[in-house]
């Protein structure tokens, strides 16, 4: 079992703030544990906060694709893998932001 901050969450806007490095100014993301708002990171980029949200969803997801890829009667495989593409869609569209 893998030792990550449990629960799902969420990319969260929290404004912006200046890069000393670049001279830019770049928006600040932070993930969120959705519920108890516990921060899990920061990002500087929309996308990026995105993907690590997306991550718990993820993982088990590859969980449950690992699993109905190897078990039940070989007659109901192509169902199984049609829910799973239709989760792996679903979470590339939130990953994406659609």
């Amino acid at each position: 079992m893998a030792k990550h901050t449990p629960g799902k969450w969420k990319p969260m806007y929290d404004g912006a703030a200046f890069d000393d490095k670049t001279g830019d100014t770049v928006g600040i993301y932070r993930v969120m544990v959705e519920g108890d708002d516990k921060l899990v990171c920061e990002s500087c980029y929309e996308a990026d906060a995105r993907l690590i949200a997306a991550a718990p969803e993820m993982y088990e997801w590859l969980g449950k694709f690992i699993k109905a890829n190897a078990e039940g009667p070989a007659t109901e495989w192509v169902t199984r893998m049609c829910e799973c593409d239709k989760t792996a869609r679903a979470l590339l569209a939130k990953i994406e932001g659609e």
